[in-house]
């Protein structure tokens, strides 16, 4: 049995190769470092896999899960929207919220109040949800 070679599939086989010489040759450059940077890269890849199977993925089920147990149809959208908006937040907002990179002999690295940021930013986007929830579910009842 042969299949015909299309230009679909012969661009498909150009990416995946192209995919696999990079990945290749970024191997070769983390093993030709030292040893602790090839460590703590592992670290920070497996940690982040480690977090997210172990706490992330089984918490966003249980609260999904729970969210389509107790809210109405209409509110399942913008809840579970402004819920992952605020989780990619936080997740972002981690590393400036201890101001672990703050110098003291420039003051522009990490100047601003981002606890603050963080708190606005994450009561737009719960006020647009609720905004949201409120039309669709006023929407729904019309059409009834």
């Amino acid at each position: 049995m042969s299949f015909p070679v299309t230009r679909t599939t012969a661009l498909r086989v150009a990416m995946i190769a192209t995919g696999i010489a990079a990945i290749g040759y970024g191997a070769l450059l983390a093993l030709s470092r030292s040893t602790p940077e090839i460590l703590s890269a592992a670290i920070w890849f497996g940690g982040g896999i480690i977090i997210h199977d172990a706490l992330i993925a089984p918490l966003s089920l249980a609260v999904g899960y729970s969210g389509r147990t107790v809210l109405p149809r209409t509110w399942w959208a913008p809840i579970a929207t402004a819920g992952l908006c605020t989780a990619t937040l936080l997740a972002v907002a981690v590393p400036v919220l201890g101001r672990e990179g703050a110098r003291p002999d420039n003051p522009t690295v990490l100047d601003r109040d981002y606890t603050t940021g963080l708190a606005i930013a994450v009561g737009a986007i719960w006020v647009i949800a609720l905004l949201l929830g409120t039309i669709r579910a006023r929407r729904h009842e019309q059409n009834r």
